[in-house]
């Protein structure tokens, strides 16, 4: 997974699901994996207060990677969209999640961003397990659930897949 997180003041604007892949800022991640448009982008959108990318490449399934994130005032919220890279466009994340003074867990379902078709062969998978980024199969639907990696490719669902929430995500108050 790639991670790129954000902290705002308000949830209007980011709900995604339905939303057409093509306009929506949670698609980019999922294309390759690439910050870059959504770190350039979201500063300018009222409310947003620090939108950054994680760093030292993909997060592999089992890992942890840590971040800080700094709040303050009426800039109370987080949003984070990460891209799981050994799938077409599957991502997951939270969406304006109010911060509270206490820690939390949260366990995040995968996502179809509907930008690509869900081939699952290898010749369009940009992670780690066939490194072929910037490979696509478009298909210009909306987002929705994602089925999770069922084998119909090349990529072996059992090795690959997954059932339930895709990552969890706690949150510790640290000062």
């Amino acid at each position: 997974m790639r991670k790129l997180s954000l902290s705002s003041s308000s949830t209007r604007g980011r709900r995604t699901s339905g939303a057409s892949a093509r306009s929506r800022v949670t698609a980019w991640p999922a294309e390759d994996a690439n910050n870059a448009p959504p770190v350039s982008a979201l500063p300018a959108v009222q409310g947003v207060k620090t939108v950054f990318a994680g760093a030292d490449g993909p997060i592999p399934s089992g890992a942890t990677r840590s971040f800080t994130v700094e709040t303050s005032g009426k800039f109370n919220r987080l949003s984070l969209v990460t891209m799981l890279v050994n799938t077409n466009d599957a991502f997951t994340g939270l969406d304006s999640l109010r911060l509270r003074f206490q820690g939390s867990s949260h366990e995040t379902m995968a996502y179809d961003a509907g930008s690509e078709r869900n081939n699952e062969l290898k010749s369009h998978i940009p992670g780690p397990c066939c490194g072929n980024a910037f490979v696509r199969d478009p298909e210009g639907a909306v987002i929705g659930h994602h089925e999770g990696i069922t084998g119909r490719g090349q990529l072996s669902s059992a090795l690959y897949g997954w059932d339930g929430a895709a990552a969890r995500i706690t949150i510790e108050r640290v000062s």
